[in-house]
């Protein structure tokens, strides 16, 4: 074999090589799943230890929120007061996914999307005082983006549910 033959050998093999998956992006993607289901966990106990800053803190400077037809633009002083005027008012008994959380990556693998099913379930005051228990079922999508230091931040929330079933409670 000729040296021309050699090295074009070479750089075949090599290119061969290096186009198949390695085993570490499979690692990333499965170490970037554990991290964005971690967010999720973390999610569900900001609102039962009534943490308003450990859900803010998952916010993207630029977060857009949809939900109940508007669009609305974090600001994390408001959030912040917003989510805790909430916790403070409500206590609550479930916030369970119904199923799993389905998450999916770009191509490029800097942004996530999860699509939770979720059922909530809390004990709050009606208008005269009454305690009664509401039921809700929500869905959402929630847009991550990876971070430069290798961490995920919410860039976009829209929600939607299904009507609430509200009980009096004895």
């Amino acid at each position: 074999m000729h040296v021309t033959g050699k090295i074009s050998f070479i750089s075949c093999f090599a290119a061969l090589i290096f186009s198949c998956s390695s085993p570490d992006s499979a690692s990333s993607e499965e170490e970037d799943r554990k991290k964005i289901l971690a967010l999720h966990e973390a999610q569900r106990s900001a609102h039962f230890g009534k943490n308003a800053k450990a859900m803010v803190d998952q916010f993207a400077s630029s977060l857009i929120s949809l939900n109940h037809g508007k669009i609305s633009k974090a600001d994390p002083r408001k959030d912040m007061d917003r989510f805790q005027s909430y916790f403070d008012a409500v206590e609550f008994k479930k916030w369970d996914d119904v199923s799993p959380p389905e998450i999916r990556f770009s191509d490029d693998h800097t942004l996530a999307y999860t699509i939770v099913d979720k059922l909530v379930v809390l004990l709050a005051k009606d208008s005269t005082g009454s305690a009664v228990e509401e039921t809700t079922h929500y869905a959402w999508v929630s847009i991550y983006r990876k971070q430069n230091d290798g961490n995920w931040k919410l860039e976009c929330i829209a929600s939607t549910n299904e009507p609430e079933a509200v009980r009096e409670v004895d």
